[in-house]
């Protein structure tokens, strides 16, 4: 397993191979431009890539496992031993799962709750596992229904012979929750990570972003990103999923220079 450090917040790149994406949805299809947008990515300053082949923007069509790894397999080619820099599956399937840390993918970005056969993956590989709550909620104190929820995929992980070290913990942000309910999440994320797992926020250019700032459009949202992204790292979160790499790393440079981090 490639390690991670969490000495400072880390950086995960998103790299969408799927036509359906809300950001940037069809402009890496192809598995050059793909390919280079990775690269990108790692010039812009990511600690983490993040690749996907299946959309999960509200309305989405789902994709079959022989659909994502169609998409993926060409990248999966060249990324087989080719870069040193971490990388992520995101996927719900255990097949997509396997073929990609079969080609070097550290951790496994379960877009949901992972199933037994998704942990014992993390086990066989000793790879990463993000945990990653949907919504809707089913009760008024989210707060204590996410920590439930995670009590009971990090004890369902362990049974199965996943270490503590591997788990990774994401809250969800905007699947199937309201502005009200994303905000809360971001205020009170020091609950989540009081549970002593490293803490995955990905709010990059989501709805309830664009609604805080104002109602900006999704090529407007840059400044607000930021200052979420800032607030969620003083509130403990250890890695921030993004889209705009290089305005981020830029972004927490400056930060962890003024809070004398660096």
């Amino acid at each position: 397993m490639k390690h991670l450090s969490f000495a400072k917040p880390l950086v995960m790149g998103i790299l969408n191979v799927t036509p359906d994406s809300f950001f940037d949805g069809g402009n890496y299809l192809d598995p050059e431009r793909a390919y280079n947008h990775l690269q990108q990515l790692i010039a812009d300053g990511a600690d983490i890539i993040d690749i996907g082949a299946a959309s999960s923007r509200p309305g989405y069509q789902p994709a079959s496992s022989e659909n994502e790894l169609t998409r993926l397999q060409p990248l999966l080619c060249r990324l087989a031993g080719d870069i040193e820099l971490p990388w992520s599956i995101d996927t719900d399937k255990v097949e997509v799962a396997e073929a990609a840390l079969a080609a070097g993918a550290a951790i496994i970005n379960n877009t949901g709750k992972p199933s037994v056969q998704m942990a014992q993956l993390a086990k066989k590989y000793n790879a990463y596992l993000v945990m990653m709550f949907r919504g809707p909620f089913a009760a008024s104190d989210i707060m204590a229904e996410l920590k439930d929820f995670f009590a009971a995929a990090i004890a369902e992980a362990v049974a199965v012979g996943v270490e503590k070290e591997q788990i990774i913990l994401d809250p969800g942000i905007g699947f199937d929750m309201t502005m009200e309910q994303c905000i809360t999440i971001v205020r009170e994320q020091e609950q989540l990570v009081a549970l002593g797992y490293p803490l995955l926020m990905g709010m990059s250019n989501k709805r309830f972003v664009g609604t805080i700032s104002g109602g900006a459009d999704i090529s407007e949202r840059l400044p607000a990103n930021i200052a979420t992204e800032i607030f969620s790292i003083e509130k403990g979160a250890a890695i921030l999923r993004v889209h705009n790499v290089a305005a981020t790393v830029r972004a927490l440079q400056a930060y962890q220079t003024l809070r004398g981090k660096n």
